[in-house]
C-alpha cells in the first residue's frame, strides 16, 4: 500500500506509533498501548521490525511497554485504595480499565473481588 502511494506520487504523512513511543517514552493513545502489550513480543522478532529498529530501540520499546503497564496499574490500585475515582482521573481510569481488560491483566494484579470493586467504583462515579 505505502509503496503504491509513493509510486503514484501521492503526498502523505505516515505516522509511526513505535517511533513516537521511542521519542516521547509513551504511546499517543491507549489503543496503541494495548496493541503493543498484546503483540510486541512476537512483532519485535520480525525482520520488518529488526530491519527498522536497532536492538537498543527494541529494548527501549520493551521498557516503554513495561512502564505503561506499571503506570496504569498504579492508577487502578490508587482508585481501589481510595474506593473512588478523582474527577481528574476519570478518563485515565477508563483507559486503564480498557487496557487491563483487553490485555488480560486483571488476573495478574487483582483478585476477582478487587476487579468487581473496580467496576463498582466506576459504575458509581458521580461527576461534580
Amino acid at each position: 500500500f505505502w509503496a503504491e502511494m509513493e509510486r503514484s506520487n501521492i503526498d502523505f504523512e505516515r505516522k509511526e506509533p513505535l517511533r513516537f513511543a521511542l521519542e516521547k517514552g509513551r504511546f499517543s493513545n491507549v489503543e496503541q498501548g494495548i496493541d503493543a502489550k498484546n503483540h510486541w513480543g512476537s512483532l519485535k522478532q520480525l525482520p520488518t521490525i529488526t530491519n527498522i529498529y536497532t536492538q537498543a530501540e527494541i529494548e527501549q520499546l520493551d521498557r516503554v511497554i513495561e512502564e505503561d503497564e506499571k503506570k496504569r496499574h498504579e492508577v487502578l490500585k490508587n482508585c481501589l485504595a481510595k474506593k473512588a475515582i478523582s474527577q481528574t482521573q476519570y478518563l485515565k481510569f477508563g483507559e486503564c480499565m480498557a487496557y487491563f481488560g483487553r490485555s488480560n491483566l486483571f488476573d495478574t494484579y487483582f483478585s476477582k473481588e478487587q476487579v468487581d470493586e473496580l467496576y463498582t467504583i466506576w459504575k458509581n462515579f458521580k461527576s461534580q
